[in-house]
């Protein structure tokens, strides 16, 4: 939906004063989305101007198209603030999942736009930042833009002022031409001039190189902050210039004597006040003869312009928080070292540093706190790892990088020191943070093929830390590497079984232990193969850790449940629940306890029909609690699995809906025999009642098992002593069969998975 302000006519009307849509390009705004496009490491930047049906780009970088339709544009809501405007995901974002620009090229996933305002507040354009993944935005992220896009601005009004200026100019040459006002407009002009040469910081100069006398006009003499009586010669000026710049200088004025033409020169000076200022010469010549007698030219204070391309640089290669390097410097520097061998005796050496419990402080406490947690994590870093250069990569994520390592010198004694720093606790207004880290880190000191390569061992030796508790520092191996191999294969072979429809469930029943009646199935997604053998989970674990493929996955899960359970409702067979796994990554789905209502819903199904499990990993993500909330709202029941073996406390247990513990099979198995397996299930039984939860043990495999959790209080069983998982076709006739008055427990527990 296209939207619009009440001052669009306004606005409208500046855009075509200001005479930007299809101008030429010009290199200044060329520079501006290059620059853009390397800070923020996005694939495509764009200066975007809303014409009042089409989007046209005064500048772009990574995107072919001069214009698009103005219906389409994100910059719609940009021009209507002041501030940045952030899509984060435009699949998730109803104003724009079903826009072009979104849906085809260039599929536009994430979308920043900072508004080009003139004086008046009229936005005419936005200087954007696109990408085709997602992407987070942070604070200083916003910073950082609406910094560059001050510059953006600067541009524009430039481009508008020199329209102007040219009109002036135009209409000054019509006036020369009227005799009877000449003197008049001779004098206008130079009144101009002086005002346009105060405004642009120029002044005038010649130089007698027959007679050593310098000409200055007052502009030159304004720059310099010299006393207009002063005496001027070569030798003066020269010492006015720094001793870097004294020889750059000469130099230049040698080649073009030589030469017999101009130059141009930028240099910096001291005046008498001792304040330095940067000026740009430009120089023209006059030769008689063969030789340069004369040169004169404009000298122009560029001061303000040289600071501002010193931060432009500073914050295209550093992160503005902790001003250490960002990730497209310190990638830019193993790229270029990457491939060099080191020295004899030495060695180089790349770590990652991931910041565990950062998200907390972030969520809980406000990005103040986790900004200053970052600062002091950085201020450790540097004191630490000195010679090393050090980076922020993202958020939570820090790079060290040692060019020259003694070869003695151990990368694992390094990673533990930085461990031991970032457990230290960090105060702020009255809070204590107690944070910690994971480490991945590769060394070498032969050649790599190039950065790519050294950031990729990296990684995966920091998933490796992750996935071993944290808190740790792990070091690239080839083991690690072969892993990682196998993982891709797996999630290689699962997206070929997504597409070949190799995907199907198998039911297991759960009974209730008092009477063994059918209390619902557990759906348990296998794979049939071409050769029609079945697949279990621990063949395609690996799967799960792709998110795109895992939320595919879950998806085919779902829709096969629900269908499923709607199929048995029409047939009259009461299955009594169906419970579905479902990983974490579907829980970053916000909508996902509406649209799961509602899919079940439009099955003409009760919402207790289906019952969703969880994991613990689940209650550690924050966002997980409101959509949990959402589906025990629903009626649809919610599920922790696999209890006891992961991380969730008491605490998790009482704030989040969770109708039914599943108690891991872990410790059923060896209950019996283990007083402490006893101890711990019992426990979990106490807990259950005093909550009003229900329990279910899982992997029951003996009668005498079933009996001793009934004893104790158990109310649900599954396991191979009951059923094995059941293909579609065994748990419909299992189904029909109870129906029909059969025993439900005379199954054949040899079924197909």
């Amino acid at each position: 939906m296209l939207a619009l302000s009440c001052l669009e006519e306004e606005r409208l009307s500046a855009i075509h004063n200001l005479g930007i849509l299809d101008s030429l390009p010009e290199p200044h705004f060329d520079a501006i989305v290059d620059l853009a496009r390397g800070m923020f490491g996005v694939p495509i930047s764009v200066i975007s101007v809303l014409d009042r049906d089409r989007q046209w780009f005064k500048a772009r970088s990574g995107l072919d198209t001069q214009e698009t339709e103005r219906q389409a544009a994100f910059c719609n809501f940009t021009v209507l603030g002041d501030t940045a405007f952030v899509v984060e995901d435009a699949h998730r974002d109803p104003r724009f999942s079903a826009s072009k620009l979104v849906t085809e090229a260039p599929n536009i996933r994430f979308y920043a736009g900072y508004p080009l305002a003139l004086e008046d507040g009229v936005a005419v354009g936005s200087l954007c930042l696109l990408d085709t993944s997602p992407r987070d935005f942070s604070g200083p992220d916003r910073a950082k833009l609406q910094q560059l896009g001050a510059v953006a601005v600067g541009l524009v009004r430039q481009f508008r002022d020199a329209r102007r200026a040219n009109r002036m100019l135009a209409e000054q040459e019509l006036q020369k031409q009227v005799l009877d006002t000449h003197i008049t407009a001779i004098a206008k002009q130079n009144r101009m001039f002086s005002t346009a040469s105060k405004l642009a910081a120029l002044g005038a100069w010649e130089y007698d190189r027959l007679n050593d006398v310098i000409t200055w006009s007052e502009g030159t003499y304004e720059i310099c902050k010299l006393d207009r009586d002063e005496r001027l010669n070569f030798a003066k000026i020269y010492d006015m210039y720094t001793p870097e710049c004294q020889k750059q200088l000469l130099r230049t004025m040698d080649k073009a004597t030589r030469d017999g033409t101009g130059y141009t020169f930028e240099g910096e000076i001291i005046t008498p006040e001792g304040k330095r200022r940067w000026l740009r010469l430009f120089a023209e010549s006059e030769i008689v003869d063969g030789v340069v007698v004369r040169r004169c030219g404009v000298v122009q204070d560029i001061t303000d312009q040289h600071l501002l391309f010193k931060r432009l640089k500073f914050l295209a290669t550093h992160d503005t928080l902790t001003r250490l390097l960002n990730r497209a410097a310190i990638r830019d520097r193993l790229q270029a070292i990457a491939n060099v061998p080191s020295g004899p005796g030495l060695t180089r050496a790349f770590l990652l540093v991931d910041v565990d419990g950062f998200k907390f402080v972030n969520d809980a406490f406000g990005h103040r706190a986790g900004d200053a947690c970052l600062k002091e994590l950085a201020r450790r870093l540097k004191r630490l790892c000195r010679p090393a250069e050090i980076a922020r990569l993202g958020s939570d994520e820090f790079a060290v990088f040692y060019g020259e390592l003694d070869a003695g010198q151990a990368v694992d004694e390094i990673g533990q020191r930085i461990l031991e720093a970032f457990r230290e606790p960090i105060e702020w207004k009255g809070q204590s943070f107690r944070l910690s880290a994971s480490i991945g880190a590769t060394s070498w000191s032969d050649c790599k093929s190039d950065g790519a390569e050294v950031i990729m061992e990296t990684d995966l030796a920091l998933h490796d830390a992750k996935t071993s508790g944290r808190n740790t520092i792990r070091l690239f191996s080839s083991a690690l590497k072969a892993s990682a191999d196998r993982r891709a294969k797996v999630i290689h072979s699962m997206a070929d079984a997504l597409e070949n429809n190799e995907l199907e469930l198998f039911y297991q029943p759960k009974f209730r232990l008092a009477d063994r009646s059918l209390a619902g199935f557990e759906a348990l997604l296998r794979r049939r193969r071409p050769d029609g053998s079945v697949a279990t989970p621990g063949e395609f674990a690996a799967a799960f850790e792709d998110p795109e493929l895992a939320r595919k996955i879950d998806e085919i899960v779902l829709f096969q449940s629900i269908s499923q359970a709607k199929t048995w409702q029409a047939a009259g067979l009461d299955f009594g629940h169906i419970a579905v796994n479902l990983s974490p990554h579907q829980f970053r789905n916000p909508a996902l306890g509406d649209q799961l209502a509602h899919t079940i819903a439009s099955a003409n199904l009760p919402a207790s029909s289906i019952e969703i499990e969880v994991t613990e990993g689940v209650f550690l993500e924050e966002q997980s609690y409101s959509i949990l909330q959402q589906l025990k709202r629903s009626g649809i029941k919610i599920a922790l699995d696999d209890f006891g073996t992961g991380y969730a406390s008491l605490t998790h247990i009482r704030r989040y809906p969770v109708d039914t513990i599943k108690i891991d099979q872990s410790f059923v198995q060896p209950f019996l025999t283990h007083i402490e397996d006893k101890a711990i299930i019992r426990s979990i039984l106490f807990l259950a009642r005093s909550l009003r939860i229900n329990v279910v043990a899982e992997g029951i495999e003996t009668q005498e098992q079933a009996e001793a959790l009934k004893t104790l209080g158990c109310q649900v069983g599954q396991g191979y002593h009951f059923a094995r998982p059941l293909s579609v076709g065994d748990t419909t006739n299992f189904l029909a069969a109870a129906a029909r008055g059969g025993a439900p427990t005379d199954q054949p527990r040899c079924a197909q998975a």
